[in-house]
């Protein structure tokens, strides 16, 4: 379907995109003050903390057997380690192939001007926010600063990541 140098484009623009994501996502959380706003979300996940340390994450349900019992239990974390190598590395991956395959539905695309691929990219991070986010909001009564923020920063990371995207993968001529 594509040549190698169309592959070589998309692969050369997500590892570009994904320092560009790496970056802003340490400015976003490290630097800007904007996420510290987001109190009540973090109070709910304290609240969800037991009192040896441990969080709650979720609940887990097996349906089975000639009885169709039901069994829950609640699923734990143990405490946070301070070391968060493992966390940036799968953050890392994760925003990659994020990336990838952006900048795989970018050359399926074929838009030849960069304005337009950049709305393309814009337009997929839109949709990206609404999906990881309006059903919290909606469902969970998350705050609309939490909801806000964080449809902000997922638009403005992948604005910046879409430049690169978008300069560097073109369709074959």
């Amino acid at each position: 379907m594509w040549d190698g140098t169309a592959m070589r484009s998309v692969f050369f623009g997500a590892v570009v995109a994904t320092l560009i994501l790496f970056s802003w996502s340490y400015v976003s959380w490290m630097v800007l003050p904007w996420h510290q706003g987001q109190d009540k979300v973090y109070q709910t996940m304290q609240a969800t903390t037991t009192g040896n340390g441990e969080r709650v994450t979720g609940i887990q349900v097996n349906i089975g057997g000639s009885d169709n019992l039901v069994e829950a239990r609640i699923v734990k974390e143990k405490p946070a380690k301070k070391d968060m190598t493992y966390e940036l590395i799968a953050q890392a991956i994760s925003q990659f192939i994020a990336a990838w395959l952006v900048g795989l539905l970018l050359l399926s695309a074929g838009l030849s001007r960069f304005g337009c691929r950049m709305g393309f990219i814009l337009t997929f991070a839109l949709a990206a926010g609404v999906s990881c986010y309006a059903w919290q909001w909606i469902w969970f009564k998350i705050p609309v600063n939490y909801f806000l923020v964080n449809m902000t920063d997922l638009v403005i990371s992948w604005f910046l990541a879409g430049l690169a995207l978008a300069w560097l993968v073109k369709k074959p001529e």
